[in-house]
């Protein structure tokens, strides 16, 4: 089942003149996965979960809170949380993200 971003989530994100109103979540698939260049996980479950499907994914995985500034354990997601906890979030994974992104470029 395809679903719309929350709406914290769309306010959050236009905060930073990012548009994600028509966007639509999409379950994961082993398929899907195995066309992606990488595999972005939030969580360690994120990943076990990935791993126990396709084992041989494990290169393509990318554990995004690892690039974080502060040492974390992961990247929570702020599903059913206030705006706050979406802006926390946004931060988190841009900071994440751009220090990933510098590592490989």
């Amino acid at each position: 089942m395809h679903r719309p971003a929350a709406k914290e989530a769309i306010q959050a994100m236009a905060e930073h003149d990012i548009d994600i109103e028509s966007h639509r979540s999409q379950g994961v698939s082993v398929g899907l996965l195995r066309m992606a260049d990488f595999v972005v996980v939030m969580a360690p479950k994120h990943e076990r979960f990935i791993l126990e499907s396709a084992p041989e994914l494990a290169p393509k995985i990318v554990r995004i809170w690892e690039y974080a500034q502060a040492p974390l354990d992961e990247i929570a997601d702020p599903v059913n949380q206030d705006l706050p906890a979406f802006r926390a979030c946004r931060d988190l994974l841009e900071e994440s993200i751009d220090s990933w992104l510098n590592s490989i470029i």
